[in-house]
């Protein structure tokens, strides 16, 4: 079994891989190294950013 740390690392290196193509996927080109940033953002702000980002698609 994995350790709590381990888990963590490895649920934080799917969600960015999964980050990444879901951006190829809508045609926007990404840099691997600059997406950490996510990491440091708290739920509120990344929920804000999707808003964002749904209220482009809305119009």
């Amino acid at each position: 079994m994995l350790l709590t740390k381990q888990q963590r690392a490895r649920f934080r290196a799917i969600r960015n891989c999964n980050y990444q193509a879901s951006l190829r996927l809508e045609g926007f080109v990404s840099i691997p190294n600059k997406d950490s940033y996510l990491d440091k953002l708290t739920p509120h702000e990344i929920q804000q950013q999707i808003d964002k980002i749904k209220s482009n698609y809305a119009k």
